[in-house]
C-alpha cells in the first residue's frame, strides 16, 4: 500500500495541500478549495494498488521549498 505524507500550507494565494510519498518524491500539489478534485485524481491513480493519506510536518523539506517559493 502507498503512503502518502501530506501537508496543507498556508500561501499568499490561499491554503495548498502538498503530498509526497515516502521516499519524498512530489505526488500532487492542490488548492484547497479544489481539494474534492485532488482527492478524484488520487483515487484514479493510486486505487487499483490502495493508498493512505498521512499527516505530516515538512515531508522531506517540500512545504518549506514551497513556503520559500510564495514568499519571492
Amino acid at each position: 500500500m502507498l503512503r502518502l505524507l501530506e501537508e496543507k500550507i498556508v500561501t499568499p494565494l490561499g491554503p495548498l495541500w502538498v503530498i509526497c510519498d515516502e521516499q519524498f518524491r512530489l505526488r500532487a500539489v492542490e488548492w484547497e478549495e479544489y481539494s474534492e478534485r485532488m482527492v478524484q485524481l488520487l483515487d484514479i491513480h493510486y486505487r487499483k494498488e490502495g493508498y493512505e493519506r498521512i499527516s505530516a510536518t515538512n515531508p522531506g523539506g517540500l512545504s518549506d521549498k514551497l513556503r520559500e517559493y510564495f514568499c519571492r
